[in-house]
């Protein structure tokens, strides 16, 4: 798996692909003030990738894809359903839950909108989709 690849884009608005990847060039990500933001890829090796705003400030603004992560396990997805269904009930700073929808919204599967919304994506619903009935199958 890898982390935060589903929200690269290309300049014309394509996913990226981990192969695509190259050094100095730009991507789109999600802004932290809302839409997009073009960012330039500035470190790309086997671990990760990073990329920071062109004019390079402010530096907190900033994308990392890690490469090869853990997948979640199957008693992080058997929880997810619920956690979606009770995400704006859920405390924050205290919830041991929270945990696993970000890890959730980083690897593609949710996508957390504010404190209170997360919704799935298609990504996500797929894999569950995959995953359950695999498990019933056999």
């Amino acid at each position: 798996m890898n982390k935060n690849l589903h929200k690269a884009r290309t300049l014309d608005g394509y996913r990226v692909k981990r192969e695509n990847l190259a050094l100095g060039e730009l991507y789109y990500f999600p802004s932290p003030f809302a839409g997009q933001s073009r960012y330039r890829c500035t470190e790309l090796n086997e671990r990760r990738a990073v990329f920071v705003l062109p004019t390079g400030e402010p530096k907190w603004d900033s994308h990392v894809i890690e490469f090869d992560v853990p997948d979640l396990s199957d008693d992080e997805l058997a929880l997810l359903p619920s956690i979606v269904r009770n995400f704006a009930d859920l405390s924050i700073s205290q919830n041991p839950q929270v945990s696993i929808a970000r890890k959730a919204d980083e690897l593609g599967y949710v996508n957390i909108m504010s404190f209170t919304q997360i919704h799935w994506t298609l990504d996500g619903l797929a894999m569950y989709k995959k995953r359950n009935t695999t498990e019933v199958s056999h």
